[in-house]
C-alpha cells in the first residue's frame, strides 16, 4: 500500500511536486509563489472527519477570508522566478497561531507535526507528515515541515504594512457583519514594554564603547571583537561599579566620567578608521557605524548633561532599541516601564476597533480627537457616546467633539474632583472599566505585556498580532454563546 500512495500538493496554477513512495522518479516544477491549497486528497477528508467541528480553530479557519489574505501575501513576491514558496495557509496560519496560543517559533513548529487542530488550520495533512518522515529516514538530522528561520523571514517580508492589512481585513469583516457594536467607544492607554535590561549610564556607555571598538578593529560581528586595552579598561571600570555594595551617586558620577572620556576618544578613532579603510570593508561596517554616530553620540551627550546637573527630556534607555523610552506609571508594583505607549479603542461589546503605538510618552489628551474621529468614520450615526479616564480631559476639546459628532463624552476633570459629572455620564464612565479588563487579558494571554520583536517596526507587528488574537478569541467566545453568528460569515 505504501508504494502506491501518491502525494500531490500545489494549486491549479502551480502543479508543485508529485512524489511517489518507493519510486526515485520525481517531478518538480518550481514557481516563485505557491498560494493557497486548492487540491484536497484523502488525508484532508480524513482530517475533517477526525476533528470536532466545534473546535475554535475550525471555526476561525472558516471565518477568515483566505482569498484576500492570500492576495495580501502575494504582494511579497513580485517575481515569478525562484523556488516555490511555502503555502499561504502555512505561513499566515503559523504567524496567527503564535499569538493565539502564545508559543515560540520553535515550539509552534514542533507542535504543528503532532497537533491535528494546528495541522488543519495551516492546511497540513497526515500525508505531508508521512512524506516528511520518509525523508527523515535517510537523514541524520531530521528536518521540519518549515524551519523557524523561514517564519522569521516571512514576517520580515510581510512587514508592518501587510500585517496591519491582514488585521484590518479581519476587523472590517467584523464591522461589516455587525459583530462589533459601535454605539459606545472606550479609550485608554497602556505601555508595551521592550525586552531590555534596566538602563544605567554604565551599561549604555559600555555598549557605545564596544560598538565603536568594533569599527576600530574592522569587525562586523560582536563575537569577533578582541579584548583590546580599551575593552579591558572599560570592563574594569564597570566591574568597580557593579561590585560595589552601595551604588552611591558619587560612585556613579566618577565611573560615568571615566567611561565618557573613553567613549569620546574611541568615537574619534572610529571616525578616523572609517575615513581610511577601503570601500569594500566600509560597506560591511556602515550599518554599525551609522548606529554608533547617531545613537552612540546621543548617549554620550545625555550622560554628560546628567553629570553637569542638567535634565534630559528625551532620554535614550537602550542602545539596541533606541526608540524605547521611560514610561512612568505611578503604580506601586512597577513605578516605571521602558518601551512605547499603546493607545487602545474598544467598542461597547469588547472588540478593539483601533490601536496605535506611540513613541515616547505623549499626553493622553492629544489622542482623544483622532480616536473619536476614527470611530465616527467607521460607525457613522451608530456612534452615540464615549468614555475615557481623566488623562484625556480637556474641557474645550470635549465640548467641541460633542457638538461636532453629536455624542456624549464622559471624562472626569483631570485635577478638580469637585467638578462632578451628571448621572448619565457617571453610569457611562463606570462602563469604561471594561477596557481595563481587556488590556489585562491582552497582557496575560496574548503578549501585550512585552514585545520580543526587534525595532519600532517589530513592536508594531507584535501589538498588531496581539490585538488580532484578542479580537479572534472574543469572536470565538461570542460564537460559542450564539452559534448563529457564524452564519454571517458564510456569504
Amino acid at each position: 500500500m505504501l508504494k502506491r500512495l501518491k502525494i500531490v500538493w500545489g494549486n491549479s496554477n502551480n502543479p508543485g511536486h508529485v512524489v511517489k513512495f518507493g519510486d526515485e522518479t520525481k517531478q518538480k516544477d518550481y514557481h516563485m509563489y505557491t498560494g493557497l491549497k486548492s487540491q484536497l486528497d484523502f488525508s484532508d477528508n480524513l482530517m475533517n472527519n477526525i476533528l470536532p467541528q466545534h473546535h475554535d480553530l475550525i471555526k476561525l479557519k472558516n471565518i477568515l477570508n483566505w482569498k484576500k489574505i492570500n492576495s495580501i501575501y502575494k504582494k511579497c513576491f513580485p517575481s515569478k522566478k525562484g523556488r516555490s514558496t511555502k503555502r499561504t495557509e502555512l505561513i499566515i496560519g503559523l504567524i496567527l497561531l503564535k499569538f493565539l496560543y502564545k508559543r515560540s517559533d520553535r515550539q509552534l513548529i514542533e507542535e504543528l507535526e503532532v497537533n491535528n487542530a494546528f495541522m488543519y488550520f495551516c492546511s497540513i495533512n497526515h500525508a505531508d507528515i508521512a512524506l516528511l518522515q520518509l525523508k527523515n529516514l535517510k537523514r541524520k538530522k531530521p528536518v521540519r515541515l518549515i524551519d523557524h528561520s523561514t517564519l522569521v523571514k516571512a514576517r520580515k517580508k510581510l512587514g508592518v504594512t501587510k500585517i496591519k492589512e491582514i488585521e484590518s481585513l479581519f476587523t472590517n469583516e467584523l464591522i461589516k457583519n455587525k459583530i462589533i457594536e459601535g454605539k459606545q467607544l472606550f479609550i485608554d492607554t497602556t505601555s508595551l514594554e521592550k525586552n531590555i535590561l534596566y538602563p544605567t549610564e554604565i551599561s549604555l556607555l559600555k555598549r557605545v564603547i564596544e560598538h565603536a571598538e568594533m569599527i576600530v578593529q574592522k569587525v562586523a560581528l560582536k563575537k569577533d571583537l578582541m579584548k583590546s586595552e580599551v575593552i579591558k579598561k572599560t570592563n574594569q571600570i564597570c566591574k568597580v561599579y557593579y561590585s560595589a555594595g552601595k551604588k552611591t551617586k558619587n560612585l556613579l558620577s566618577t565611573t560615568s566620567k571615566q567611561l565618557v572620556q573613553i567613549a569620546e576618544n574611541i568615537l574619534i578613532s572610529a571616525k578616523k578608521t572609517m575615513d581610511n579603510i577601503p570601500d569594500e570593508i566600509k560597506k560591511s561596517l556602515a550599518k554599525n557605524y551609522q548606529k554608533v554616530i547617531s545613537v552612540g553620540k546621543t548617549i554620550v551627550n545625555q550622560v554628560c548633561e546628567k553629570i553637569n546637573g542638567n535634565s534630559v527630556p528625551d532620554k535614550i534607555v537602550s542602545y539596541y532599541e533606541s526608540h524605547a523610552r521611560a514610561l512612568p506609571k505611578g503604580k506601586i508594583h512597577k513605578a516605571c516601564e521602558f518601551g512605547s505607549k499603546l493607545e487602545i479603542n474598544m467598542s461597547k461589546n469588547g472588540y478593539i476597533t483601533r490601536h496605535v503605538l506611540h513613541n515616547g510618552n505623549p499626553s493622553d489628551v492629544g489622542m482623544l480627537e483622532a480616536a473619536v474621529a476614527h470611530h465616527y468614520k467607521k460607525f457613522k450615526e451608530e456612534f452615540k457616546e464615549g468614555a475615557a479616564d481623566r488623562g484625556f480631559y480637556d474641557n474645550a476639546l470635549i465640548e467641541n467633539l460633542k457638538i461636532t459628532y453629536n455624542i456624549k463624552l464622559a471624562i472626569p476633570h483631570k485635577k478638580n474632583n469637585e467638578i462632578k459629572m451628571n448621572i448619565g455620564e457617571i453610569a457611562l464612565y463606570k462602563k469604561r472599566a471594561a477596557i481595563e479588563a481587556k488590556i489585562s487579558e491582552g497582557k496575560r494571554c496574548y503578549g501585550l505585556n512585552k514585545s520580543l520583536f526587534k525595532g519600532n517596526d517589530g513592536d508594531t507587528i507584535w501589538e498588531t498580532l496581539s490585538v488580532f488574537a484578542l479580537n479572534a478569541k472574543k469572536l470565538l467566545k461570542d460564537i460559542s454563546g450564539r452559534p448563529e453568528l457564524i452564519e454571517r460569515f458564510s456569504t
